[in-house]
């Protein structure tokens, strides 16, 4: 299983600053999909992850912490709020 490697304080510092991750270099869905990208997306697919229940381990780095399902439900949270803040320009907002 991969581990992907999370800097969420500079994820958090650069979301204060209203800033948006348009090339994917900082915030928690940028960096795990990069990351995935980078090792072709493998255990991403349920046949290939076997017996495993995640498709990889979230790292939040300088935070100490084991990946027992906590830190990749975390990441799953973080990057769902990223995806309806600001700062990912991947949909438009709505009044839905």
């Amino acid at each position: 299983m991969k581990t992907v490697h999370i800097n969420r304080t500079v994820a958090n510092e650069n979301k204060a600053k209203d800033m948006t991750d348009d090339e994917g270099k900082w915030s928690c869905f940028g960096t795990v999909c990069r990351e995935m990208t980078r090792h072709k997306y493998e255990g991403m697919n349920i046949k290939d992850s076997g017996n495993k229940s995640k498709p990889w381990h979230s790292n939040f780095r300088g935070e100490a912490a084991l990946d027992d399902g906590g830190l990749f439900g975390e990441c799953m949270s973080v990057m769902s709020t990223e995806l309806h803040s600001d700062v990912l320009s991947l949909f438009i907002p709505c009044a839905n």
